[in-house]
């Protein structure tokens, strides 16, 4: 046997060959990168299955690649494999299948492969199992290959294949284990370290976790009372300390005789006599040691077959931790991404880099009257910004700037299927790279950029604003009607409170009863600025609970409490015409306008007619006069306060019909009448 740490030679004086049959381009390159990198002194060459069968005298093994669909229609691989064997009896042949496949596993067995791998095996596994089937290949015609005659030292031909059926065995048990899916990773390193065990003849197996220079037993089989699972000690009282000084693994058959062994506190510790145990990495970090030892001393070395089987365990435990970490890590990042994908306070949607929208999150799906229409469209194109040409623009906008690498924020009106509102947003570009690992599949994510990183999705995160754009909105009026309060305190009640000062001083001069007439008429401005200022204060306020009126029956009772002088009102609108509305201010809407119409609607003293008439192409009533009418150059500045042509008129009248309106959210516009005289139209419907 030769001795552990040394590789077993298959041929003499020439690199061998390996045959690549009837595989994909992306398997090539991986087979070819796994024997570069592991087995350097392996050739590999491809060729289609007829040249194949002509080329397997110059081969040392035939690789049958993953097989597509139509070459298992043509020729199926357990076929091709029966074909190789009626040629090449002795020829190592290894079969590329799907371990899910069990089928064809076993057919192909049957036919007479070597062995069988997964296809999206590790790089690592792939070349173990061509090491293993070439290290198969001992006589073929009777001789070995590349020798004249077998030395007098040379292992008795029965012996090694007997150790070859050994180890295709086991590498088939192990593959049937670590490709199990039913089993958890616990499940198959405890299973595997099992199958180890029994491959090199020891009791015990344990996979250990290093961490703050102590050790710790992660799994564990056999009986010793130290090597179970969650028993710990300090690294330097371990047989591992040692493990991770060595390059590569570390074997030891007999440690009482062995030289530096006699004192090791490890061996005083466990009384350890047979160890092999190597490193496990994770991402290039020390996780710990896969280790197999014995009480018990061995009678020959670890075989060169044994201590590739340990190291190929040693890289599979590797590779597994590091994929349950990445997986692990995955589901936490998506744990997290669905939390605050998922937030009921938050819109949120993922687009392409195109626009395209992809998913919604259920509280902005719930705006919609139809869920699933706004998925698959341009995100500017969907149902809540189509309705408006700013929003729509606003939107592509955001989307154009955030595909060019720039977080995008916005806001604009939005239409869920309740109405209009507002929305405040942000739309994020989402970048990715591809890993080292990517002919395994695997892949990373970044949200920040990197020189070579391209933006590969959008996310689109957004709160609906339309309280706090009204609360905006309340604040700015209110704002407005003090400074409308302001103006008129510093302004308009400022010139008949400085009358009433003189003409009340005139009188205290000279007794003069006249100038008490004038100071009572600046007094009676003052209070009717005053009152119409706070009237033109409280119509800014909403309507809040309105209810079903009768237009012409307000209009008429408006009528009543207006001073009319020799104006007429004819009311020709069905009484049946009714409005959601606030009674009082409506009729303080009517009394404005019938006031309006009666002092400036006449000249010379001519009689008025006042008309109240239903609107033709809309829900509405209009307020018209035969009078001089308003020129089409003042109809825009007639609802600003302060405008009039009365010098006894404040010029709020207008001004509190306009708050009116807005505040039962209706409009207002202006025209002229068919008598020539101002008309005055209020559509429900704005």
């Amino acid at each position: 046997m030769s001795p552990a740490g040394c590789r077993p030679t298959a041929t003499i004086g020439r690199r061998e060959r390996v045959l690549l049959v009837d595989a994909s381009t992306t398997f090539v390159d991986r087979a070819k990168g796994a024997l570069t990198r592991d087995e350097p002194a392996v050739v590999l060459t491809t060729a289609d299955p007829d040249a194949a069968l002509t080329s397997l005298a110059s081969a040392d093994c035939l690789l049958l690649g993953a097989a597509s669909d139509e070459h298992e229609r043509t020729r199926p691989r357990a076929a091709f494999v029966e074909t190789v064997r009626e040629r090449d009896a002795t020829l190592p042949v290894v079969v590329a299948v799907d371990p899910g496949d069990s089928a064809t596993v076993d057919a192909v067995l049957a036919a007479g492969a070597t062995d069988v791998v997964d296809p999206d095996a590790p790089d690592a596994l792939l070349a173990a199992r061509l090491r293993n089937a070439l290290a198969r290949r001992t006589r073929r015609g009777g001789e070995l290959v590349g020798e004249a005659e077998r030395p007098d030292d040379a292992p008795d031909p029965t012996v090694l294949q007997r150790e070859l059926d050994d180890v295709q065995r086991s590498l088939h048990d192990l593959y049937t284990v670590t490709t199990d899916a039913s089993l958890s990773l616990d499940e198959r390193i405890e299973r595997t370290l099992a199958l180890v065990c029994d491959r090199i003849d020891v009791r015990l197996g344990f996979l250990t976790r290093i961490d703050d220079d102590t050790q710790r037993i992660v799994h564990a089989v056999g009986d010793h009372p130290l090597l179970q699972p969650g028993e710990s000690c300090p690294l330097s009282t371990s047989y591992c300390r040692r493990t991770l000084e060595a390059d590569g693994l570390l074997a030891v058959g007999h440690a009482a005789v062995d030289e530096g062994w006699e004192d090791d506190p490890g061996y005083e510790l466990f009384g350890l006599e047979c160890y092999l145990g190597g490193r496990v990495s994770v991402d290039g970090d020390l996780y710990g040691t896969l280790c197999f030892a014995d009480t018990e001393p061995r009678n020959e070395p670890f075989t060169e077959s044994q201590t590739a089987f340990v190291e190929l365990l040693t890289r599979w435990v590797s590779y597994e931790l590091e994929r349950e970490r990445h997986e692990r890590d995955l589901q936490r990042a998506t744990r997290r991404f669905r939390a605050l994908f998922d937030n009921p306070r938050t819109f949120a949607g993922i687009l392409d880099p195109d626009g395209t929208l992809r998913e919604v999150n259920d509280t902005a799906r719930s705006t919609l009257s139809d869920p699933d229409s706004a998925v698959g469209l341009p995100f500017w194109d969907t149902p809540w910004w189509a309705p408006d040409d700013d929003s729509v623009a606003t939107v592509r906008d955001a989307v154009e700037a955030a595909s060019g690498g720039e977080a995008a924020s916005f806001e604009c009106r939005y239409f869920p299927q309740e109405g209009a509102g507002t929305v405040s947003a942000t739309i994020y570009p989402v970048y990715g790279a591809l890993a080292e690992d990517e002919v395994l599949g695997g892949g990373t994510f970044d949200a920040a950029a990197t020189d070579d990183a391209e933006v590969v999705s959008l996310m689109a995160v957004g709160t609906d604003t339309t309280t706090r754009t009204e609360q905006a909105e309340q604040l700015r009026r209110q704002r407005d009607r003090l400074e409308e309060f302001a103006s008129v305190v510093s302004h308009d009640l400022r010139s008949p409170l400085e009358v009433a000062r003189g003409r009340l001083h005139l009188y205290e001069k000279t007794g003069d009863g006249e100038n008490l007439g004038d100071v009572k008429a600046s007094l009676d401005r003052m209070s009717t600025l005053i009152d119409d200022l706070l009237d033109l204060a409280r119509q800014g306020e909403a309507v809040s609970n309105p209810t079903s009126t009768s237009v012409s029956d307000v209009a008429r009772r408006a009528w009543n409490t207006v001073a009319t002088d020799e104006a007429t009102l004819a009311v020709d609108l069905d009484s049946d015409l009714t409005v959601d509305a606030d009674p009082s201010r409506l009729r303080q809407l009517f009394e404005n306008l019938f006031r309006n119409s009666v002092e400036h609607g006449s000249t010379d003293g001519e009689r008025v007619t006042i008309r109240l008439v239903a609107l033709d192409d809309r829900r509405g009533f209009a307020v018209e006069d035969d009078g001089v009418g308003i020129a089409p150059d003042d109809r825009e500045q007639v609802f600003e306060r302060g405008v009039t042509t009365n010098q006894a008129g404040t010029g709020f009248g207008l001004a509190i019909v306009e708050r009116v309106v807005e505040a039962h959210g209706w409009r207002i516009d202006v025209t002229e009448s068919a008598a020539g005289g101002a008309r005055f139209e209020v559509s429900f419907d704005s």
